[in-house]
Formats: structure tokens, sequence, C-alpha cells
């Protein structure tokens, strides 16, 4: 992050001699200049942090475009500053035009005192800095998700492990109820961390392609339990056939999102309506309800961050005000669509989600189901620090017939993990005492080259973590889930 410090203002003079007073002036007061004498160099000076440009008006004529397109460059949160100098003699107005499409500029008309003009980038550097301020803190409100995220999910991860032994040993009719709560709370820190994701752009899809009607069906058939508990009918619907490509885990967190608002503005003894069908080249989803509906001039509003109904506050369900709007910016990046419509207050309302089909669905092409291969038994090493975690973890996959090895801390999984009988799979928390899982990584494939196939464990779900892993050559499993052991 560049400092307003040793931010550069960016000089862009009529003449050489009058590019040198310039820099004389400003650096007698402090500020640091470079000259440039094109939009490339703009551009390049820019790209490298500079706080400000000081033009002359005649720039913005001959070169404005050039500058547009180097704004509309800019990330989200800046909005780059200039300093625009008047012509002489004649009234500055012939290219307003093209310096209001510049946005962020201040004018300086002739005769020009040099007061005026640091006065002017003064100001305009500490605009800039702002900026940064603000950026910084977008940056740690990130980190600070994605540690949060990290302290929850260990304890989250033990007992949702814990309940996955204890519902198989002793089925209690608690023990379902304890384990959609822990769900459920795991789900608004998944949320939590996808806001950030959104804000910087950083949301992935992993695509294949996806029967929506039995998306549906499965995701409906996991609700099953809440609406019976809620006192809410669910009917469903689905076509066959209706295939798009698209990333299963966040359409399945789609139809989630949204099937749990209609829970939540449904009242007791109400009726919801889950339907899939085709509408010429795209795959519907409705989901209509007969709850506290929305007023008409809300409707515009309901998919924007933190937007909740005022009439939930009746209904201590929980939610943050993001559901919606993770649920727009999730289908848009599928190429969809997603519209709300409402007669008014206590008349219901209907959500619809639009998909692109693929083109063999389109065609009405059916394919052969794809064959479920079994996992054949393995022999597993699983490095863990956190006792629980790692007890149960051993215990549900030695029930599925895998050998198990387990380890507390980094220096005692690379010795186990390079010890004959030779695992086939590592289970490698990334934060081990003794020896963390990158450097644990790279010592066993120093010994063992491509084998054991090696699985990352961590708490922290940023992309960076993800890269990071896979550059140890790591497969990396960022969220804590009992279902992720499956995947050795």
């Amino acid at each position: 992050m560049t400092p307003a410090g040793s931010m550069c203002v960016l000089v862009w003079p009529r003449t050489e001699a009058d590019g040198r007073l310039t820099s004389e002036a400003l650096a007698s007061h402090g500020i640091e200049s470079k000259l440039v004498r094109d939009v490339a160099e703009l551009a390049t000076g820019v790209e490298e942090c500079a706080g400000c440009a000081v033009i002359p008006e005649e720039a913005c004529g001959a070169a404005g475009a050039g500058l547009v397109h180097v704004l509309t460059d800019q990330p989200p949160w800046s909005d780059f500053p200039f300093v625009v100098i008047g012509r002489r003699g004649r009234p500055s107005f012939e290219d307003s035009a093209q310096i209001d499409r510049l946005g962020n500029v201040t004018m300086l008309d002739p005769p020009l005192r040099i007061r005026t003009l640091v006065r002017a980038v003064h100001a305009a550097l500490r605009g800039r800095q702002r900026q940064y301020e603000a950026l910084r803190a977008i940056d740690e409100r990130d980190r600070f998700l994605a540690t949060l995220a990290h302290e929850l999910r260990n304890p989250l991860y033990a007992a949702l492990l814990a309940l996955e032994v204890a519902q198989r040993k002793d089925p209690k009719r608690q023990l379902p109820v304890l384990r959609r709560q822990l769900r459920q709370l795991s789900s608004l820190v998944d949320d939590l961390l996808d806001v950030a994701r959104v804000s910087a752009g950083k949301i992935e899809l992993k695509k294949d392609e996806i029967d929506v009607g039995k998306l549906v069906r499965d995701v409906a058939a996991t609700f099953d339990v809440r609406f019976q508990e809620a006192d809410v009918k669910l009917e469903t619907t689905a076509e066959r056939n209706l295939r798009v490509e698209g990333d299963r885990a966040r359409l399945d967190q789609v139809l989630g999102n949204v099937l749990t608002n209609a829970i939540k503005y449904t009242p007791r003894g109400g009726r919801v309506q889950l339907d899939a069908r085709r509408s010429g080249s795209s795959a519907v989803v409705a989901i209509a309800d007969n709850g506290i509906g929305i007023e008409p001039k809300l409707l515009p509003l309901i998919f924007e961050p933190y937007m909740q109904i005022e009439a939930s506050l009746a209904r201590a369900d929980g939610g943050m005000g993001i559901g919606l709007s993770l649920v727009k910016t999730l289908v848009e990046l599928h190429g969809g669509d997603v519209r709300a419509e409402s007669p008014g207050p206590g008349q219901g309302a209907t959500l619809e989600i639009r998909l692109p089909l693929t083109y063999a669905a389109r065609s009405m092409v059916r394919e052969p189901p794809p064959q479920v291969v079994q996992p054949s038994p393995r022999r597993i090493v699983i490095v863990e620090d956190n006792a629980d975690s790692r007890e149960l973890m051993s215990e549900i996959l030695a029930e599925q017939g895998h050998t198990v090895d387990t380890a507390g801390d980094g220096m005692a999984g690379f010795e186990a993990l390079v010890r004959e009988p030779f695992a086939d799979v590592g289970i490698v928390d990334l934060g081990l005492p003794k020896l963390d899982g990158f450097e644990l990584a790279r010592r066993v494939r120093a010994l063992r080259g491509s084998e054991p196939f090696l699985i990352a464990l961590s708490g922290f779900g940023r992309p960076q973590d993800r890269n990071d892993a896979e550059i140890s050559r790591l497969l990396s499993v960022t969220r804590r889930h009992a279902g992720d052991t499956h995947a050795a």
C-alpha cells in the first residue's frame, strides 16, 4: 500500500519549460513529481500508484478518449484525481465534455498562482490517500472474516464429526436437531466468507453438467425436516433433462438460501411451492410462498447486501441480510438472472431463478446417468493437532474400511508418511506444531515423489490459502466438514 508521503504527482506539461517550473514548484513544497508526455506514460504512472495528475486542458481534448480508457481500467475502489490547468487567454470550456468524463477533476484557470496549484495538489493527494485507506479497510475486513471463519470452524468441525459417530451408534431425537443447527451456523460462516469473496471479485465456479431437476429434488429432501418443524408444507415438482453448466455446490447454496428465506417468511400452516421447469432455452426454478409478502417499493432492494424486511424482526430465525445478495451474484455468475414478485404485504412472494440450458438439453438429448464408483480401502495417515477431530476422523474412515494411522504434530506426521508400509493418502492440517503442513508436504515429496496423495486440511477458506496448498502439491480441502473426509 502506497502512503501519501511517497505518492508521486504525474505532470503532463504544455512545454518542457512549464514542466520544469511545475516540478520545481511542487518540490519546494515537498511534493514528488514525474513528467509524462502522453497517455501511455500516464497510464503507467497510474498503475504504479501515482497520487494524482496535473494536466493541461488541451490534453483532455486531444487524448480524452485515451484518458477515459485509462480510468475504466481502474479497480472499483479507485477514483483517480486530476488537476486540470485551463488555457491561457481564453475560457476553459472548450473541452468540458471530455473533462467531465474524467470524473474526479479540479479545474484551475489562469492566471495560476503557485499557492493555488499546491493546495489543489495537496487536496487531490489527501483524497487519493483516503481511497487507499478504504482499500486497506476492505482488506482488513476480509482477513478478519477469514480468521473468524477459521476460529469458528475448528470446534464446529469436531462437533459435526462427533455427531456423525454418535448418530450411527446411538441415534436420538436431539442429535439430528443439533446437527442441523450446527450446519446452519456453518452455513452462516460460509456466507460471511462469500461476502468477502464477492467484494474482492474472487468467487470461483467449478462447473460441470448438472440436472437442475435432480438438484431441486435433492435440496428439497434435505430441507424436509426443517419445513416440518416450521409447520410449513413444501410441495415440489421438477421436470427432467433440465441440464445446465454450473457449480453444484454454489447452486445448492442458492437454493438453500432461497428455501431458508421461504421458511423464515411463511407463517405456521403456510405453504411453499418449489417448481423446476423448462421455459424456452432456460431452466426456471420458482419458489412461491403464501407468507408475509413484500411491499412493491422494496422489491428492487431485496437483492442488496444486508437488506432485511422489517416484518422479519418478529421472526428471530437468524440471518444477516446477505442471503439474497449472494443468490443474485451466484446466479449471474452462471449466466442466469433472478427476480422477485409479490402482490404486496400478506400476499406471499415468488422468486424465480433462470439458468441457461446446455445445448444437449435444449435439443432434448438424453444421456445415460453417470456411474458411481465406490472407493476402495486405502491406508491413510491423519496429521491433525486437534485430538477430537483426529480421533473422530480416524473412526469414520475406519468404519468405511480404511486402515488409519494418526499423528498429532508435523514431525510425527512426516515419520508416519515416509515409513513402511507406505500410506496411500495423507490428510494434513496446515497449521501444525513443530512442522507446518507445507514443510511436511515438501519433505514427503522429496523422499516419496508424487505419492502419497496429500489432502490439505485447513479452516482458512481464502483463495490464496488454496493456491498456496496447490503450489505445495497438496489438494486443498479448505472447508472443514464431516463429508470432506470422503475425498480420500
